[in-house]
């Protein structure tokens, strides 16, 4: 048959929803484990995108796709965890509600998110309640996450000399 012709059969590209359903339980599973094992939030979000690139490179089995689709899945999850924490705490810090902010802003930081905006704002807010350590301890706590950026962890150790420095002349 040519393959121009229109009535033969072609390869079905749906994914088996028991394999589906299979896969997410499974990578559910790792994931919880991860979690459960100390790995941050950002730490399992970029072992997922891994994952999922050295997947799309591999031939499009049915377990593969059931796979590449509960990794979609766990993958829009887990993103829309980390921006909750940033969304919630730059909404309570604009409606003036400092202490609730700063609860969103931690989180964010324990789950190690790929971003300075929590760890700047805890830190300008510690330092206007004149809380240096606690100001001290964010921006070493930026410093000891591997997934910012080089000039971001530049900025914030100029941050941790400042406060060692004026916690040293008080």
């Amino acid at each position: 048959m040519p393959d121009w012709w229109p009535f033969q059969k072609k390869e079905s590209k749906a994914v088996d929803m028991k394999a589906m359903r299979a896969a997410q339980t499974a990578l559910g599973q790792e994931i919880e484990r991860q979690l459960a094992a100390g790995n941050s939030r950002q730490a399992v979000l970029n072992w997922l995108v891994a994952e999922a690139a050295a997947l799309e490179k591999q031939l499009p089995t049915p377990q593969t796709r059931a796979r590449l689709y509960a990794l979609d899945a766990s993958l829009a999850q887990l993103r829309s965890e980390l921006a909750h924490s940033l969304q919630m705490g730059r909404a309570h810090e604009m409606a003036g509600h400092t202490d609730e902010a700063m609860l969103f802003y931690e989180t964010a930081v324990s789950d190690q998110i790929a971003s300075r905006l929590p760890y700047e704002h805890l830190r300008v807010i510690y330092v206007r309640r004149q809380q240096y350590d606690a100001a001290r301890r964010i921006c070493q706590s930026a410093l000891e996450n591997p997934f910012l950026d080089a000039k971001t962890q530049a900025h914030f150790q100029a941050w941790v000399e400042k406060l060692t420095a004026s916690s040293a002349d008080e």
